[in-house]
């Protein structure tokens, strides 16, 4: 109903939501990056 103030609901709702996509950008970026730390230490120890 009172859509300027912003600890309604809804715009609590819409900020939660916001909140779980960066957390799961997060988490993918996360995992992206651990899968990728063996690779490059393999290939470090490859080049040597």
């Amino acid at each position: 109903m009172d859509s300027r103030n912003p600890f309604s609901p809804k715009r609590k709702l819409v900020l939660l939501q916001n909140n779980r996509q960066i957390l799961v950008l997060l988490l993918l970026l996360l995992v992206f990056l651990t899968n990728q730390i063996p690779v490059f230490l393999n290939f470090g120890s490859k080049k040597r």
